[in-house]
Formats: C-alpha cells, structure tokens, sequence
C-alpha cells in the first residue's frame, strides 16, 4: 500500500534503469593475480578469512 492508502499494482521503470557497469579498480594494468592450478578454498574460508 502506498502512503495514500492505494495499493501498488506495478512499477514501470525506464529500460535505462540499470546501474552502470563497474569501473576497473585503480591499479589495473599495473598487478596481476595469478592462481596455482591446484589452488583450492572454500567457502567457508572464502567468506571468513582469519
């Protein structure tokens, strides 16, 4: 419902509505990450580092 008390059937947005892409972080070009074929981690770890 709406502040106004009418209940909201649908919200049309224009087709540009979507957020613009990311920007390269500021030292692209200038790092580079490279992984051992044998890299393993979990998720677990992924999403709690020590």
């Amino acid at each position: 419902m709406s502040e106004n008390g009418d209940e909201i059937i649908s919200l049309l947005l224009p087709e540009n509505s979507q957020k613009p892409k990311r920007k390269p972080g500021i030292l692209e070009g200038e790092v580079k990450v490279v992984f051992a074929p044998d890299f393993k981690i979990t998720e677990e770890e992924f999403l709690n580092p020590k």
